[in-house]
């Protein structure tokens, strides 16, 4: 698994763990300073005639010129005060530092799986699920922020500092230092053997469970007028409770192994108090001799213990999000092998639509499925002009107005635009020259001018080509009439506007962008009749203006088309004007009356 952790961190974000490290080791040496000034302080305390008889002592009490072993002692105390503050301090910066670094790893992380997720072809979405990429994105991430990253880098911190201060208690007294060590770095170790496998197991069960929430919550929100219209909550209120409840159950049990050895461990650690003192008097020790040991040892115990259950907890809440943690190792490493292929074709070339796009002998079948959806298709569309795509539900005229777009990629065959076969390397460009009007259009609850110019910044949007747009949408009365014209909002998904309106907001953002080819896959097909009127008329206005492409659900949508084709099961099973179609295909004549 750590062999993994590489895909999480940069080149920047590794050298910045290494300045965390280097700040661990760094408060590791004031905590064991901090420590070790307690015992000479406790024995001053006790026996004052150690500063006489001490060396050290003697020298400091000389060199800063005390008068008396009263103000020795007041000051050495605050110097002690000062040097456990000090330490302290650093460790809350290092704590700070520690969780800054780990949040806005977090941040980055998002960001790179967002740019990856987006920048994915098509037919990635076609094979994920929606509610499972907002999940990586706003929970996994956070599990392995919060259970990996930030416990990792505490763990290790804190490993750092029980290294050097057991190193300092071994000087004191290796048997004590020893017998303390193993026996509560024995229960931990215990603890986390029997309790790993069901962490990892319960961890697993989790990310299945946050699936769930997000799904159903999703698939909520978007049918909720069916919902309200069948009653149904209950329905998706019942498949939610389930993992919801599994979601807390199992983050509750990773916590709480966690966090359980801590009670034990404390009992075993005054435990351990007692037994020092028990030993310490068994040989005949003084309590004058005892008393400094005792304190060393309780301020010592007082580091220790957290830091040890610091390292548990880190462990096993490393070992709960592992799954979580893998999920987005998984997605990074596509990241790599796509960083590598951008190096690749880096290039956009810019293409020029003069004359024609031609579709050369397309085949394409999905992912899992045995059968072509297209079964080599060829034929070409004039600049210019307007072409027709009919037939049945199924026979593949979506999926070649995808690979048209762009958006999928032929097994066999290739699109030429003039004569240059659309590629890598200037799909970009060809792309820009198309606009597309889907049968649902998608509006963010923003400003109709704001939808129109979607994905445009607010202060960048260009207001004349809004309006532009607008007319040719025959969009423009509508907004006349409205109190705040472009800046009325238009609610979640177009809520506070009808169907027809919806459409021809999706048919202006379509054409703000001042396309050279318009592709509308059965963008009327969800209206009344009167509605396809006034959107046909907006669309026919277009006509010798650029090219239109449209795929019909109703066949009097592409009457007017230059050319229509007829698909059946993935081939051109017949191609003419619309008249020509009406007296040679019984079958596109049956579905145009």
């Amino acid at each position: 698994m750590y062999a993994d952790l590489k895909y999480l961190f940069k080149k920047k974000e590794k050298f910045q763990i290494s300045l965390l490290l280097i700040g661990s080791i760094i408060m590791a040496f004031f905590e064991v300073v901090g420590v070790a000034s307690i015992l000479p302080f406790m024995s001053m305390v006790l026996d004052p005639d150690q500063i006489s008889s001490n060396q050290i002592l003697s020298f400091l009490f000389n060199f800063f010129k005390f008068d008396n072993v009263e103000t020795f002692l007041f000051y050495s105390g605050v110097a002690v005060l000062v040097l456990l503050a000090f330490s302290n301090f650093f460790s809350a910066f290092m704590y700070w530092a520690i969780t800054y670094f780990s949040k806005m790893q977090g941040h980055i992380i998002s960001m790179r799986l967002l740019k990856h997720y987006l920048s994915n072809n098509y037919l990635f979405f076609i094979e994920r699920n929606s509610s499972d990429l907002g999940k990586n994105i706003l929970s996994e991430i956070d599990r392995v922020v919060k259970g990996v990253v930030l416990q990792a880098l505490q763990a290790i911190s804190k490993a750092i500092l029980t290294i050097v201060v057991f190193t300092f208690l071994i000087y004191i007294n290796p048997f004590i230092a020893i017998i303390s060590v193993l026996s509560i770095g024995g229960a931990y170790f215990i603890f986390y053997i029997i309790s790993r496998s069901y962490l990892s197991t319960i961890g697993e069960k989790q990310s299945i469970a946050l699936f769930h929430r997000y799904r159903t919550v999703d698939e909520a929100m978007m049918g909720i007028k069916d919902i309200k219209l069948k009653s149904l909550e209950r329905n998706f209120i019942g498949r939610f409770r389930q993992p919801s409840i599994d979601n807390a159950r199992f983050s509750a049990q990773g916590l709480v192994i966690a966090i359980l050895p801590r009670y034990l461990l404390e009992t075993v650690a005054f435990g351990g108090i007692i037994s020092i003192i028990l030993i310490l008097l068994s040989n005949d020790v003084l309590i004058s001799e005892i008393i400094p040991v005792l304190s060393l040892y309780a301020v010592a115990g007082y580091r220790l213990l957290p830091a040890v259950q610091n390292i548990y907890s880190a462990q096993s809440m490393i070992k709960y999000n592992r799954p979580a943690l893998m999920i987005i190792i998984n997605d990074l490493k596509e990241i790599e092998i796509e960083e590598k292929n951008e190096l690749l074709n880096e290039v956009d070339q810019m293409i020029k639509f003069d004359k024609k796009i031609t579709v050369n002998d397309i085949f394409f079948k999905y992912p899992k499925s045995k059968k072509n959806v297209i079964d080599g298709i060829s034929l070409s569309i004039m600049k210019n002009t307007s072409i027709g795509f009919a037939g049945s539900t199924g026979s593949g005229k979506t999926t070649l107005i995808d690979v048209i777009l762009g958006l999928l990629d032929p097994k066999k065959g290739n699109i030429i635009v003039d004569d240059t076969i659309i590629n890598n390397q200037n799909l970009l460009s060809w792309q820009n020259k198309i606009s597309y009007v889907p049968q649902t259009i998608f509006l963010i609850d923003e400003s109709i001018s704001s939808n129109i110019a979607f994905g445009i910044k607010r202060e960048e949007i260009d207001h004349d080509r809004v309006a532009k747009a607008a007319q040719l949408a025959n969009l423009d009365r509508f907004v006349e009439d409205l109190p705040e014209k472009y800046d009325t909002l238009v609610g979640e998904n177009g809520v506070k506007l009808s169907g027809g309106q919806r459409q021809r907001i999706g048919i202006a953002r379509a054409l703000y962008n001042e396309p050279e080819v318009l592709v509308l896959d059965e963008a009327t097909s969800a209206l009344d009749g009167i509605t396809e009127n006034y959107v046909m008329e907006a669309i026919e206005s277009l006509s010798n203006k650029l090219t239109l492409i449209i795929v019909a659900h109703r066949i009097t949508t592409i009457e007017n088309c230059d050319m229509i084709y007829f698909l059946e099961e993935g081939k051109i099973k017949d191609y003419g004007t619309y008249n020509e179609l009406i007296s040679k295909n019984s079958q596109f004549k049956k579905m145009a009356s």
